[in-house]
Formats: C-alpha cells, structure tokens, sequence
C-alpha cells in the first residue's frame, strides 16, 4: 500500500480550498526532489556574530508546471528590515498584522508573480529597512516587485533611490546554455546566472535577532 498522509484542515469554505490547493502545490514540489547541498552557518553562531532588526523575507519560485525537464526550479528571494521594530519589541498582534498584509498583497488564490531575468533593480534606502537587489526581465518588472514589497509597510517608492542596470550583451554576458565542465573526470553542468522565468510568491517568514527558529507568516502563520 502507498504511503498515506492525513492532513486535518480547519477554517472557511474558502480558507479550506486555499490550504488545499497549497498542500497540492507543496506535495508536487517537494516530492522526490533533492535540494543539493547548502552552504551556510548555524543558526545559533550567526545569531552570536550578528546583531540585526527584525526581518521579514518572502520566497518566490516558478510554478511547477512551467518547469522545463532537467532543470532546477527557478528560485528567488528578497527581504527588509523591520526599523522602528526590535525582537524585544514586536507583538503577537504585530505579527499577525504583518501576516494578514503579506496574504493580501502577495497570496491567495492567484499568487503575486514577475519576471526574473538578465537585468538588476536595486532600491537601496535604508532609513526605512530597504536593500533590494532583483534581477528582473525589464525595468516594469523590477518596479512592478519594488512597489509592491514596500506596500507592506504601506510605504510610496521614492524613485531618487532606485536604479536599473541593463547589461549591453545579455544573452552573451549570461548565457542561459553555457555548457559543462569536466570536474575529476565526470561532466557537470556550469550554472545558469540570470534565467529568464516565471516566479510565483511561495512562502514568507519573519526573523527576530535571539529567536533561532525563524517565524512563517505565510501559507499559515507559525510561531514556533
């Protein structure tokens, strides 16, 4: 007999159908998938080394049934800081202020998606918590993800802070087939910088210095 899993869902008709339809999403995603090999430091030493403001990230990827054969889902990231806030100072309501926004802005049943491509936006002002790097297909594109990121904090872009660069030869500068490397006798693909494709909202987590479990706002908001 297959394996069974048990999911026990409570809420609305349509907060049901919602959750359904992410556990699908999720199960297709996940299922028989290898995540490679991550490169980082514990949660624990980071959190010795580095003092920082609370942190909201939101977690992109492109849908599952756009995905092209034998090549990764492509993924992408982007995050601010909380300013005005502090681990010691947040509150529950806070955070579930903050979770009701995001699912407004970026969730639901038809997800906040752009581009990524060969070109980077940047909007670097950090008198209010924002250094966003985006690599995006066009300059739409980048202020489309910049607008609505700051929307969360009910924040206008001021534009002086924005900045768009646009490479002369893209498809040359980041070749989307850039071919293998022989590596101790065996073929491995070069990687992709820069992919043209798609990009869904996922998933969106909040971190607090001294907390070294990190808190997910959204598909359902977690407070670990």
């Amino acid at each position: 007999m297959a394996d069974q899993i048990k999911l026990i869902l409570e809420g609305s008709l349509d907060e049901i159908e919602e959750k359904i339809r992410q556990a699908i999403s999720d199960y297709q995603f996940f299922k028989d998938k290898s995540f490679g090999t991550v490169y980082g430091i514990p949660a624990e030493s980071y959190q010795e080394l580095i003092t920082f403001k609370p942190q909201v990230i939101l977690y992109f990827q492109q849908p599952y049934q756009e995905k092209t054969p034998n090549i990764p889902l492509k993924r992408s990231q982007h995050g601010f800081r909380l300013i005005g806030k502090e681990s010691q100072t947040i509150t529950v309501a806070d955070v579930e202020a903050l979770a009701a926004r995001i699912k407004t802005l970026f969730g639901g049943s038809t997800p906040f998606f752009y581009q990524t491509g060969k070109s980077r936006a940047t909007y670097s002002d950090k008198s209010k918590g924002y250094q966003l790097k985006i690599n995006c297909f066009d300059k739409i594109n980048g202020k489309k993800i910049i607008e609505q990121i700051l929307d969360i904090n009910n924040h206008s872009p001021d534009w002086q802070f924005f900045n768009f660069i646009q490479n002369e030869e893209p498809n040359n500068r980041y070749d989307e087939t850039p071919g293998s490397l022989i590596i101790l006798g065996k073929s491995h693909k070069k990687p992709v910088r820069r992919r043209v494709a798609k990009v869904e909202f996922h998933q969106a987590t909040l971190a607090l210095h001294g907390k070294t479990e990190q808190i997910l706002l959204y598909p359902s908001l977690i407070i670990p």
